[in-house]
């Protein structure tokens, strides 16, 4: 039986998918619960274009993406923090503290990740690898300055 995904249902794909199932696996479980529509020649035809369209958006993604690492390639991030006499900061700097600084330099990382989920916690240069969407990788170097309280 054809039918088209209205949720996404693990195993079998994502929203909008078109796929054969069992005729007792549809009609028992996935049409009770709403996860699925019988497939007509209309809505299939629908659903390729939503696909189409969900692809199209993917790839835009993408593009934005590679823009941005070749931003973050040039960009300079420093940042002023509280520290000892021996340049140990009180408090870790991690992506929040990273993601503000490259704010100020009108660069937006959206929801980048640092690898490994290191917080930086000594001055000076440190090089961070962050985990942008479609796994794609950027190197930046964070300048930590010192803010020392005596």
């Amino acid at each position: 039986m054809k039918v088209i995904l209205l949720k996404d249902v693990r195993a079998l794909g994502r929203k909008g998918d078109v796929r054969n199932v069992a005729d007792g696996y549809a009609r028992n479980f996935l049409i009770p619960r709403g996860l699925v529509l019988l497939a007509t020649a209309a809505l299939a035809a629908e659903a390729e274009k939503l696909k189409a369209a969900r692809v199209k958006i993917a790839e835009l993604n993408l593009q934005q993406t590679q823009a941005l690492i070749k931003r973050l390639a040039d960009a300079k991030v420093a940042i002023r923090a509280k520290a000892s006499e021996e340049g140990r900061l009180y408090a870790g700097v991690g992506i929040e503290e990273i993601r503000q600084a490259l704010t100020g330099e009108k660069i937006d990382i959206g929801n980048a990740r640092i690898k490994g989920d290191v917080h930086l916690k000594t001055t000076g240069a440190h090089n961070v690898l962050l985990q942008l969407p479609h796994n794609l990788e950027a190197k930046i170097t964070v300048t930590i300055d010192p803010i020392i309280e005596r």
